[in-house]
Protein backbone atom coordinates (compact mmCIF):
# COMPACT_ATOMS: atom_id res chain seq x y z
CA UNK A 1 0.00 0.00 0.00
CA UNK A 2 2.65 2.78 -1.06
CA UNK A 3 -0.10 5.30 -1.61
CA UNK A 4 -1.21 5.17 2.13
CA UNK A 5 2.46 5.38 2.95
CA UNK A 6 2.60 8.54 0.46
CA UNK A 7 0.24 10.07 1.73
CA UNK A 8 1.03 9.76 5.28
CA UNK A 9 4.73 11.59 4.62
CA UNK A 10 2.14 14.32 2.77
CA UNK A 11 0.23 14.79 5.61
CA UNK A 12 3.22 14.70 8.05
CA UNK A 13 5.17 17.60 5.47
CA UNK A 14 2.22 19.61 5.58
CA UNK A 15 2.20 19.46 9.46
CA UNK A 16 5.60 20.22 9.78
CA UNK A 17 5.23 23.28 7.19
CA UNK A 18 2.14 24.97 9.78
CA UNK A 19 4.64 24.41 12.69
CA UNK A 20 3.54 20.87 14.28
CA UNK A 21 6.14 19.05 16.02
CA UNK A 22 5.45 15.57 15.26
CA UNK A 23 7.46 13.19 16.58
CA UNK A 24 4.26 11.27 18.61
CA UNK A 25 2.45 11.81 15.94
CA UNK A 26 4.44 10.59 13.11
CA UNK A 27 5.24 6.99 15.56
CA UNK A 28 2.17 6.18 15.88
CA UNK A 29 0.69 6.95 12.67
CA UNK A 30 3.47 4.78 10.95
CA UNK A 31 2.71 2.10 13.33
CA UNK A 32 -1.26 2.52 12.13
CA UNK A 33 0.46 2.46 8.32
CA UNK A 34 2.54 -0.73 9.08
CA UNK A 35 -0.73 -2.34 10.84
CA UNK A 36 -2.98 -1.96 7.69
CA UNK A 37 -0.29 -3.02 5.49
CA UNK A 38 0.54 -6.03 6.97
CA UNK A 39 -3.10 -7.11 7.78
CA UNK A 40 -4.83 -5.84 4.71
CA UNK A 41 -2.94 -4.43 1.80
CA UNK A 42 -5.33 -4.31 -0.79
CA UNK A 43 -8.31 -4.07 1.01
CA UNK A 44 -10.46 -0.96 1.99
CA UNK A 45 -9.26 -0.23 5.43
CA UNK A 46 -12.31 -1.48 7.62
CA UNK A 47 -12.84 -0.27 11.50
CA UNK A 48 -12.57 -4.03 12.76
CA UNK A 49 -8.49 -3.33 11.83
CA UNK A 50 -8.68 0.19 12.98
CA UNK A 51 -9.88 -1.34 16.36
CA UNK A 52 -7.37 -4.11 16.38
CA UNK A 53 -4.69 -1.69 15.65
CA UNK A 54 -6.07 0.26 18.62
CA UNK A 55 -6.16 -2.67 20.96
CA UNK A 56 -2.79 -3.83 20.07
CA UNK A 57 -1.45 -0.79 20.76
CA UNK A 58 -3.05 -0.25 23.97
CA UNK A 59 -2.34 -3.58 25.35
CA UNK A 60 1.51 -2.90 24.21
CA UNK A 61 1.48 0.46 25.55
CA UNK A 62 0.03 -0.99 29.09
CA UNK A 63 2.43 -3.42 29.48
CA UNK A 64 5.89 -1.48 28.68
CA UNK A 65 4.97 2.06 30.05
CA UNK A 66 3.81 5.13 27.73
CA UNK A 67 7.48 5.66 26.62
CA UNK A 68 7.30 2.62 24.40
CA UNK A 69 4.11 3.33 22.66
Amino acid sequence: MILLQSRLEDYLRLRQSLGFKDADTRHVLQDFVEHIEAKAPKAPIRAETAVDWARETSSRCYRSGPARC
